[in-house]
């Protein structure tokens, strides 16, 4: 997989992946909470579209949750009805094991961002 998409000469670019591609791995709890951006909402809507997932975006994912691992960090959409535990119950720094889906990628002026969402996990702490 390229580390970037192909430049987009200004205008934002989404790659949906239709096909399911699970992965489990394991961070810290960053212990911080943001709305997801305009442009992850959108990448996820056409990956729901693609899965045939009729629920909209803004109920499944509407936040990204702050994840520390060894390589950096790493901003995530986190399903909905799992925020308020990470939000209220979980410890910053705090380890689990995460199941995760890569969903595609937006890409503008060179810079590529690619997503991958929270489905589930295990407390390992």
């Amino acid at each position: 997989m390229p580390n970037k998409l192909p430049d987009t000469s200004g205008s934002t670019k989404l790659l949906t992946i239709s096909r399911r591609f699970p992965l489990r791995t394991k961070l810290e709890y960053g212990g911080e909470i943001r709305s997801i951006s305009s442009t992850t909402e959108r990448l996820i809507q056409s990956w729901a579209e693609a899965r045939s997932i009729d629920a909209p975006v803004k109920e499944l994912f509407d936040n990204e949750v702050l994840f520390i691992g060894e390589e950096g960090s790493y901003w995530l959409p986190v399903q909905s009805k799992l925020v308020p535990f990470l939000k209220n119950k979980w410890p910053k720094g705090g380890l689990l094991e995460l199941y995760v889906q890569f969903v595609g990628a937006s890409a503008k002026n060179g810079d590529s961002n690619w997503v991958f969402v929270v489905n589930g996990y295990e407390e390992l702490d």
